[in-house]
């Protein structure tokens, strides 16, 4: 009987080293995290480490789509019914990586917990958190919060110093307007033809033949929705006060052929103005090779500020964020809070802006205080990291298109948004274009 009993304990101790298991963390430790694509469930090791070591709970992972196989149907719509039928299941405990827009229905149809009762219980500071997130999180639930980003990216304006000086403009030290952007531009294009190589402003990696893509990132903070339910593309008014105003801008830099690489060109120091990417960060810090880049990248001295702003939207920032929010079936909602909390706390943010390890996507972390600024502060010398945080609200709308309607919108866009740049059409006449196009197809007509 003895002989069985050791020869048990000895079977207890091998089998953890066999299989890979952690027995030091029992079922009653274990969340189930429902991620959106099953190449994500990787980029959460780290978070699953830090949650293990710090909080002793572990992530057991599920998955909406698996991207290793190439998906023929509309993604959008698997990605919506997929959720809905993960949320019956009481096996999830919590979403991951899922964006906004994707969140409405659940929230509608009453699939997830709402934060509110375990803010209060744990008396959760949550004017620690960029305002922003708090904000699309309370629009998107009628005033409550069902879901929270640990992270977020957001855009900026960056200007190249020795342009401006080159041509005599004072380099701007606050917060511009669109208009004043535009003022700007034209400057530079006035006074930079005595040079070779000048353009006033890059809006973003589309350049020329994807202006429109940019276009629709900077005017997100409209909160305008870009398909009504009667398939009319640009239904309100404003999208052709939009349009024809980011056209302008764009025709400031002239008819030259190099366009299409302007987002480059900027880093080699040939633009004045460039909205900036969180990802633009590491080509400014001159963290890739020439080869990597596909350029030499130019030294000079430049001046990062927050994006410019609408002069009636000037609260509202260009944030991108992908959050976490709790199934209403799931059995371990207490447990499910506790890994939220500590995604959002002080120590993990802290980890995040340390190493860059991030399994949330953000470049920057949504808890913020003083101690967090100074490590944005030593690692992007010379930025104030306040910008990083700019504006206390978020835009948000649930999603107007199918991937098939947006597939074929993008299409005419690209199509017509050039045209409109070099004069062949009007602004009101490319939109006619767009919408016709657009309504003939899908009305199948």
């Amino acid at each position: 009987m003895k002989q069985i009993s050791i020869l048990s304990i000895i079977i207890l101790m091998i089998i953890p080293t066999l299989t890979g298991c952690d027995l030091s963390f029992s079922n009653k430790n274990n969340v189930n995290m429902l991620v959106l694509f099953k190449s994500d469930i990787e980029k959460y090791e780290d978070f699953n480490e830090k949650l293990k070591s710090d909080k002793k709970i572990n992530l057991d992972f599920d998955y909406l789509i698996d991207d290793d196989e190439y998906y023929t149907g509309d993604l959008w719509s698997a990605i919506e019914i997929g959720l809905n039928e993960k949320l019956k299941n009481e096996d999830i405990d919590i979403i991951a990586n899922i964006p906004t827009p994707y969140l409405y229905e659940p929230i509608k149809n009453k699939q997830l917990e709402s934060f509110e009762k375990y803010l209060d219980k744990d008396k959760f500071n949550i004017s620690n958190i960029y305002q922003p997130i708090v904000d699309i999180s309370k629009k998107a639930g009628n005033g409550e919060i069902f879901f929270l980003s640990p992270s977020f990216n957001n855009k900026m304006l960056v200007i190249n110093n020795d342009i401006f000086n080159k041509l005599k403009i004072n380099v701007p030290t606050n917060t511009l307007t669109w208009s004043e952007v535009y003022d700007l531009s034209l400057l530079i294009n006035k006074k930079g033809k005595d040079f070779e190589d000048i353009y006033p402003i890059s809006l973003g990696p589309g350049g020329k033949s994807g202006l429109f893509m940019d276009f629709e990132l900077l005017t997100s903070v409209r909160e305008l929705s870009l398909l009504d339910n009667s398939s009319n593309i640009y239904p309100n008014k404003e999208w052709i006060t939009l349009i024809d105003q980011f056209v302008k801008l764009f025709k400031t830099n002239g008819e030259s052929n190099k366009l299409d690489s302007i987002d480059d060109m900027f880093f080699q120091g040939k633009v004045g103005m460039k909205i900036l990417y969180p990802k633009d960060l590491n080509v400014l810090y001159n963290k890739y090779s020439t080869q990597e880049l596909g350029f030499k990248l130019a030294n000079f001295e430049y001046t990062v500020l927050p994006a410019p702003e609408f002069d009636d939207k000037k609260n509202i920032t260009y944030i991108d964020m992908k959050n976490l929010a709790i199934s209403k079936n799931s059995k371990k909602k207490d447990l499910a809070w506790k890994t939220i909390k500590y995604a959002m706390s002080k120590d993990y943010a802290s980890f995040m802006a340390n190493s860059e390890r991030n399994a949330f996507m953000g470049k920057f972390t949504s808890y913020k205080d003083d101690e967090i600024l100074k490590i944005y502060s030593k690692k992007y010398e010379g930025i104030n990291p306040e910008f990083f945080y700019s504006g206390t609200e978020g835009p948000t709308k649930p999603e107007d298109f199918t991937e098939e309607k947006y597939v074929y919108y993008h299409k005419l866009a690209r199509k017509y948004f050039p045209d409109m740049i070099e004069n062949k059409l009007t602004v009101e006449k490319g939109i006619e274009k767009i919408r016709n196009d657009f309504k003939k197809k899908t009305e199948g007509n």
